[in-house]
């Protein structure tokens, strides 16, 4: 069901890519900033950076390819 289901959408585009297409701002801080305030309000010691990061890099408009973006934020 999972592969039938991704063979279906898979030529979509997602919002937060129509979103930089379109020069409009994105939901990620929505998103991952929700999970990086949460967490600091929860436990000082949740480690958040990898959505800290992927916030960092949506809002400044990085393109990297799989394997950059995996080296960003896999470290």
């Amino acid at each position: 069901m999972l592969h039938a289901f991704g063979a279906r959408v898979g030529e979509n585009t997602s919002s937060m890519l129509q979103d930089v297409q379109a020069g409009r701002q994105t939901e990620v801080r929505d998103f991952n900033g929700w999970l990086v305030d949460t967490a600091a309000f929860l436990d000082q010691g949740l480690d958040v950076s990898t959505h800290r990061a992927l916030v960092a890099l949506v809002e400044s408009g990085t393109v990297l390819n799989k394997e950059e973006l995996g080296e960003r934020l896999l470290v």
